[in-house]
């Protein structure tokens, strides 16, 4: 679906991360997934998913990494770089001038897990502050190492302050180093319940497979 688009604000980056976070107005413009819905071939220790898939955009050499997208969610390129590897939207749950969106990126780090988490949230708590955990709740994604946090981006002109969620997963390669890969999910809040349930259902059921070092 497409919709008249009007400005868009970029919320200020992670210092040495450029874990960007894309913030929309109403009117935005997005483009229905149409992908199957199935556990992504090799990806044996990924969760079950019924919703349709959507691929991140990979650099060769890179696994294919996947989320499923619950009813209303539609990818939005605009922001789409060599970090940026997918953006999502759903303006079925815009409130305050603000549609909540989930946004993926991937870089390179260092092959150590626990090193790599911590420097994504040394960047953040750098930009954002104590509204940062100290630490993540760690976890497996398809097998590999993850991290989740929930900390509050600072208001920006009409948008309120709002919760943001975060997962990272890092992937290792065959060159001793790792592609970290995080997703981010930001509403106003109080968030609405159905918006809690697509992020969890997207973040647990995030599909991994060809890796070089699996």
């Amino acid at each position: 679906m497409i919709t008249r688009r009007c400005g868009r604000r970029i919320a200020g980056t992670a210092a040495a991360l450029g874990l960007s976070l894309l913030t929309a107005c109403s009117s935005i413009e997005g483009t229905p997934v149409t992908a199957p819905s199935s556990r992504a071939d090799g990806a044996a220790a990924c969760a079950s998913v019924d919703d349709p898939l959507v691929a991140l955009n990979a650099q060769p050499g890179e696994p294919t990494v996947e989320l499923p997208t619950p009813a209303g969610w539609e990818r939005h390129t605009a922001m789409d770089s060599e970090i940026i590897r997918l953006g999502l939207v759903n303006t079925g749950f815009t409130r305050d001038r603000f549609t909540p969106n989930v946004v993926a990126t991937a870089e390179t780090s260092t092959g150590d897990p626990q090193a790599a988490f911590e420097l994504q949230l040394t960047g953040l708590r750098r930009v954002y502050g104590d509204s940062v955990p100290a630490t993540g709740t760690p976890g497996t994604v398809c097998g590999y190492p993850s991290w989740t946090l929930d900390y509050t981006l600072p208001a920006q002109g009409s948008i309120p302050a709002r919760p943001a969620i975060l997962q990272v997963i890092v992937v290792p390669r065959d060159d001793s180093a790792s592609t970290t890969y995080t997703m981010t999910a930001q509403a106003t809040a109080p968030a609405d319940p159905q918006y809690e349930a697509d992020v969890r259902a997207m973040f647990e059921g995030v599909q991994i497979s060809g890796a070089q070092g699996a």
